[in-house]
């Protein structure tokens, strides 16, 4: 599930469904999000970015990048858990 609107990029699960929020290519909130736990945040930044989503007939995988300087490969951004420690990577079995 793709969604918007808050000024950073959260990634969050809930009965097993992917729930990812993006609204900051512009203006950045202020402080984290709220309501971890309700939300099934799994992780989230506050960094300027868009979304990279590849589909194929298996899954679908969303990179949020952030801003990239003049001649520099673009980089994931570097999303934490709530408690600030990067994210798990899915096991290669998991979807």
């Amino acid at each position: 599930m793709l969604s918007g609107h808050e000024h950073n990029f959260q990634h969050g699960q809930v009965d097993g469904v992917d729930y990812v929020v993006s609204g900051a290519a512009a203006k950045l909130q202020d402080g984290s999000p709220c309501s971890w736990e309700e939300g099934g945040t799994v992780s989230w930044a506050r960094e300027a970015h868009c979304l990279l989503v590849e589909v194929d007939s298996e899954r679908i995988v969303v990179t949020p990048y952030g801003a990239t300087k003049v001649g520099e490969e673009p980089q994931p951004i570097r999303a934490l858990t709530p408690d600030g420690k990067p994210p798990m990577p899915p096991s290669p079995s998991e979807p």
